[in-house]
């Protein structure tokens, strides 16, 4: 079953804002792999980036309905 998009401009803002998130999401988690020689590090970063990114996208975007 295919969902169809909805169409409005909350909606078109609110995906380029998730796909904002996700991109500097990937590129910290790309970053820290390259950087970081220890699997602990890189553990590291990645709790505390999901730890993150939540309190940031409350803060960064409007999303009141």
């Amino acid at each position: 079953m295919r969902y169809a998009r909805q169409g409005g401009i909350r909606a078109r803002r609110r995906r380029s804002q998730n796909a904002a998130v996700l991109v500097i999401f990937l590129l910290v988690q790309t970053a820290a792999w390259l950087l970081l020689p220890t699997w602990s590090g890189r553990f590291a970063v990645l709790v505390v980036s999901v730890l993150v990114v939540p309190v940031a996208v409350t803060l960064a975007f409007d999303r009141r309905s």
